[in-house]
């Protein structure tokens, strides 16, 4: 199976239209690697869009990572004690 008929099955259709467009077999690979191994419920490709970006940050909220501030729009998020430095060098998935 292709890396592209992999993420055809395992992405719903909407996630799936926004990748298909883009002509990169190393992209499809890493997804379709990653999306095996972790076996996540659901798939969400972000574009930077307005909508995506609503949608991330309305979720965020759901899930209890962000929470609203009194100015509209904006929110806030406390990391971890051991959350912190991160080194960008050596993060390899970031989930």
């Amino acid at each position: 199976m292709t890396p592209e008929d992999y993420l055809k099955k395992r992405l719903d259709p909407e996630q799936f239209e926004k990748i298909k467009g883009i002509d990169n077999l190393e992209l499809n690979e890493f997804l379709a690697k990653y999306i095996e191994l972790l076996n996540p419920a659901r798939v969400f490709i972000c574009t930077d869009s307005k909508e995506d970006e609503d949608y991330i940050r309305r979720k965020a909220i759901e899930y209890g990572e962000e929470k609203p501030l009194a100015m509209e729009g904006h929110t806030i998020h406390y990391d971890g004690y051991y959350d912190q430095a991160r080194d960008k060098a050596r993060t390899k998935i970031l989930v």
